[in-house]
């Protein structure tokens, strides 16, 4: 089972990949990835806690869009064999995104 998740996984994570290394080359197209995926994060107050959630709603909001899916088809996967929480430590990483913290860490006060 363990390798059926790495599998399933680095499929994934590989997807993704692809698609940021082509628009490595093209610093506006890279950085509206980078803003659109750091707005989600900011308005969902998302933290290292929800990895999983962020990933999930990234491959959901990607994936909906016909002209990534024409230039980059999705690889065979079983959607329950993922570990979305690697994914989305992946994506942090790769994109440079910032976390909310997370609740026991630091007290947010929205209001400054």
């Amino acid at each position: 089972m363990v390798n059926q998740l790495t599998n399933q996984t680095d499929k994934v994570i590989n997807w993704f990949e692809n698609i940021i290394k082509k628009n490595k080359w093209s610093p506006r197209v890279l950085a509206e990835i980078k803003e659109r995926v750091q707005l989600d994060i900011d308005t969902r107050f998302i933290t290292n806690e929800e990895l999983d959630y962020l990933a999930e709603g990234i491959w959901d909001d990607w994936t909906s869009f016909c002209n990534i899916m024409k230039n980059y088809p999705l690889p065979e996967i079983e959607l329950n064999e993922i570990d979305w929480v690697k994914v989305g430590q992946f994506l942090v990483e790769v994109l440079q995104l910032r976390l909310w913290p997370d609740e026991e860490d630091e007290e947010i006060d929205i209001l400054d």
